[in-house]
């Protein structure tokens, strides 16, 4: 799915609690990939842009 989503022009991020996974390191379609505690994960969502494009 990451690199389908890639192909899209979507800017992606891996999260994932298992620091010795290698589909982590191996997903290279993926622009950022970290290892977090599940318990923090949505202090890694950044909140939206607001457009001002109108």
């Amino acid at each position: 799915m990451s690199r389908a989503l890639s192909l899209l022009d979507f800017e992606l991020t891996v999260l994932d609690d298992r620091p010795n996974l290698p589909t982590l390191e191996a997903n290279d379609a993926a622009h950022h990939r970290r290892v977090i505690s599940y318990d923090n994960v949505a202090a890694e969502i950044p909140r939206a842009r607001t457009s001002t494009w109108w």
